[in-house]
């Protein structure tokens, strides 16, 4: 079997949210959505050092309170931060899918993704900064 890569670096569509309750509907992983009213976003980058949400260093005092198993935002009363962002990005292949197996990779992802390809979910990973590949052969069409 013969690899090719193909480097998804660049603009990607993003919609980010300060929490969860308040991300985009799971509509906007279908290919017809209409996500031109989204910002654009570099990939790959972490979206707190383009002006979402604030960073998070682990050299000072946690910003959540340490309660597991709950972890709560250390915000005004009654406020919460649970970051979302939704990433979009349209690919045409440069051959056949048919032709081979496609896998994606992505380097790291901070928390937890949820993957869709043509609005099925191909697969979901959790764990912050470590790589996951997932099989989406069969979900690529031409």
């Amino acid at each position: 079997a013969r690899f090719r890569y193909l480097d998804l670096s660049g603009k990607w569509r993003f919609k980010w949210a300060a929490q969860h309750a308040d991300r985009p509907a799971d509509s906007f992983t279908s290919l017809e959505f209409d996500d031109t009213l989204w910002d654009l976003i570099d990939v790959p980058g972490n979206w707190e050092l383009h002006g979402y949400g604030f960073p998070i260093y682990t050299n000072i005092e946690y910003v959540f309170a340490h309660d597991p198993p709950r972890i709560a935002y250390k915000g005004p009363e009654g406020s919460s931060y649970n970051p979302v962002g939704a990433y979009r990005k349209v690919v045409k292949l440069p051959w056949s899918p048919a032709e081979h197996c496609i896998s994606l990779h992505l380097g790291a992802v901070t928390s937890a993704v949820y993957v869709y390809i043509n609005g099925v979910c191909v697969g979901y990973s959790q764990d912050s900064k470590l790589p996951a590949e997932f099989d989406i052969t069969r979900h690529v069409s031409a």
